[in-house]
């Protein structure tokens, strides 16, 4: 019984400096999602960009770069909108390896334009000088697949 005990505490000791090198993440209920986004939408990729006129030249390997995914609208579950187009601002790393080298990083998501995949997206609306229709993701640019959600059917 003594060594059960003791390996119990061996392990804790052991497991316990795990957490503390991870950083917290807020996952959202569906419900609070809904209550905080301006706009839900099922949408599929038309296209997506980087954004326009950004220089390079400076760019580290683990630089966060501005993407610009132009969705169209199936199907609006919250919200109000005069277009059938929106625009996700989101971000992927200069350098895509930095994804699987960087420990409790941002998960970033990256959309394939033109597949058939549609997405459950919760998104609130960004203020833009240049540009309507420009939304983020409801858990924020840090975690951004935490709102967004690929639709799978089942026959395909």
């Amino acid at each position: 019984m003594k060594y059960c005990t003791f390996l119990f505490f061996i392990s804790l000791l052991l497991i316990t400096p795990l957490s503390l090198f991870t950083r917290p993440v807020e996952i959202l209920s569906y419900e609070d999602m809904l209550e905080k986004s301006d706009l839900v939408i099922i949408g599929k990729v038309i296209s997506t960009c980087d954004q326009p006129d950004f220089s390079f030249d400076n760019c580290q390997d683990d630089s966060w770069i501005q993407v610009y995914t132009t969705f169209q609208i199936l199907s609006v579950i919250k919200g109000n909108l005069e277009d059938n187009i929106i625009i996700l601002q989101h971000y992927r790393y200069y350098n895509e390896e930095m994804v699987m080298i960087i420990t409790d990083g941002p998960s970033f998501i990256k959309f394939v334009p033109d597949q058939s995949d549609e997405f459950l997206l919760y998104l609130i609306e960004e203020e833009h000088p240049e540009r309507n229709n420009i939304y983020s993701p409801v858990s924020g640019q840090y975690d951004p697949d935490l709102s967004i959600r690929r639709l799978k059917r089942f026959f395909e």
